[in-house]
């Protein structure tokens, strides 16, 4: 049941795991402040004392031991953060020169796909920050794949480019408010 519910996981995120898949471009487009997640607070000790003190054992009479209190806290606070990032992927090739004339054209295009999704990020902003981020993903991927149909590329480095496709990951990290 788990390795199921794993190939699933898999299947849906859209994780390849071809050996021959290649990542040519990746971008992160911006983070936000999850509105959902409390806050998380740190308390770490910022000063010590230190002192010695007597701990004899039956061979060492005069043995002292080190010991460390804390005197000083300090607390900080993090949000969780979530990011938007724009990841090209598709099949690799061998062939270094077909490979960075790949990158080369998927850079180009990743650049007009972020480009259409900050216009219509920015287009839809009434509808609040989760219908920007919508909007401006909808339309980068759109952007993305108009760009990439219209390279006239023949050869190998045609028959890759249409195979690429953009995805929109979500990380999350941790951060100082």
């Amino acid at each position: 049941m788990r390795l199921a519910s794993i190939a699933l996981c898999l299947l849906i995120s859209g994780v390849s795991s071809s050996a021959n898949a290649g990542e040519y471009w990746r971008q992160k487009w911006f983070d936000f402040p999850d509105p959902g997640t409390v806050p998380r607070t740190i308390t770490e000790c910022v000063d010590w004392a230190v002192y010695h003190q007597p701990c004899p054992t039956t061979t060492d009479w005069g043995r002292m031991c080190e010991t460390r209190n804390c005197k000083g806290h300090a607390t900080r606070v993090e949000m969780l953060r979530i990011g938007v990032v724009f990841v090209a992927a598709g099949p690799d090739s061998p062939d270094e020169a077909v490979r960075r004339a790949v990158a080369g054209y998927v850079a180009g295009c990743g650049a007009v796909a972020i480009g259409a999704a900050n216009t219509a990020a920015g287009a839809a902003s009434a509808g609040g920050p989760g219908a920007s981020a919508a909007a401006g993903a909808t339309a980068a991927v759109g952007a993305f794949k108009t760009c990439l149909l219209s390279i006239s590329v023949a050869g190998i480095a045609g028959g890759i480019l249409n195979q690429i496709s953009l995805r929109v990951e979500n990380p999350t990290h941790w951060a100082r408010l």
